[in-house]
């Protein structure tokens, strides 16, 4: 069983929102950061004891991936605030990811500055990362508190100011990716993640532009413009691919996307390789230009001369 500790404002709602994600095990709120050993709530909830409300998360990793932990951690945060989480003001408040190992340290730290370089929040994200110490589990009645006290709990969610909040960001960036050109991200992948509006915009001509082509809702990299082999009224033809992870190959030639499932249309095999008749409406274009801002920084060099 993999570990992850994040500290997200009140452990409550931190709770509430990783014990529903495929995957994980269990989810156990608590205080870390601190001196003092073996600290209670109340002494915690002083903001003296250098302590962070935080969550400790068991998960599989062969269900879900650290990758993609980080991307929900950031995307139920508030990380511009340096002084607590949406209503929720004191040090014991605040952010910050603790890693177990480098592992986690290199992907914590490139999460942060691939948020930063998109310009998704306008200010500085302060949200810190630092190394594990020791965990202490909180008294017995916070945990699931959402259970125990569900009258309790759900006006506090409201009150909070976080659900809007974080609906509120990322309804304008549902095509935001963190990491897509990592095979593990897309483990535990669901489409409820992200808040698309209701009419998704029209497929995006690329013209004479160069950038990459991903698949419509889930993101995956699949195409880059120099991959075009043809172009129809319906179908783009590539003669490669970004990933092979992000296809499911399928009987009678027909190719969906591993992790969205969708159907993108077929290939077929040439005297060399394989080419890919993929239906134009399946695609989403992302210029050069805007791929930093979408998460895919990492296919940047594809384009560098």
């Amino acid at each position: 069983m993999s570990k992850a500790l994040f500290a997200g404002g009140c452990f409550w709602c931190m709770e509430y929102i990783f014990s529903h994600v495929k995957g994980v095990r269990r989810v156990i709120p608590g205080y870390t950061g601190g001196d003092l050993e073996n600290p209670t709530y109340e002494e915690v909830s002083t903001g003296k004891t250098g302590h962070f409300e935080a969550i400790l998360i068991e998960f599989e990793e062969s269900e879900i991936s650290y990758e993609r932990l980080l991307e929900k951690f950031w995307r139920s945060i508030d990380p511009t605030n340096p002084y607590g989480q949406f209503h929720d003001w004191g040090p014991q408040y605040r952010s910050a990811i603790f890693y177990y190992n480098e592992s986690q340290k290199r992907l914590a730290e490139e999460s942060k500055r691939r948020l930063t370089l998109s310009g998704i929040f306008r200010g500085e994200i302060v949200t810190l990362i630092l190394p594990a110490g020791e965990f202490y589990p909180a008294e017995e009645y916070h945990r699931e508190y959402y259970k125990k006290f569900p009258h309790r709990f759900f006006p506090y969610k409201k009150a909070s100011g976080r659900e809007e909040f974080v609906r509120s960001k990322w309804r304008r960036y549902p095509f935001f990716r963190l990491f897509p050109e990592r095979k593990g991200y897309w483990k535990g992948y669901t489409p409820s993640e992200y808040y698309f509006d209701e009419k998704l915009p029209e497929y995006a001509s690329f013209g004479d532009g160069e950038g990459i082509f991903v698949e419509k809702f889930s993101g995956e990299p699949l195409f880059s413009t120099f991959d075009i082999k043809g172009v129809t009224e319906d179908f783009i033809i590539f003669d490669n691919m970004l990933e092979e992870f992000s296809f499911n190959f399928k009987e009678s030639m027909m190719i969906e996307s591993k992790a969205g499932k969708l159907f993108l249309g077929y290939f077929e095999k040439n005297g060399t390789g394989v080419n890919f008749k993929v239906l134009i409406n399946s695609l989403r274009f992302i210029s050069r230009e805007n791929l930093t801002r979408y998460g895919y920084v990492y296919y940047e060099k594809l384009f560098r001369r």
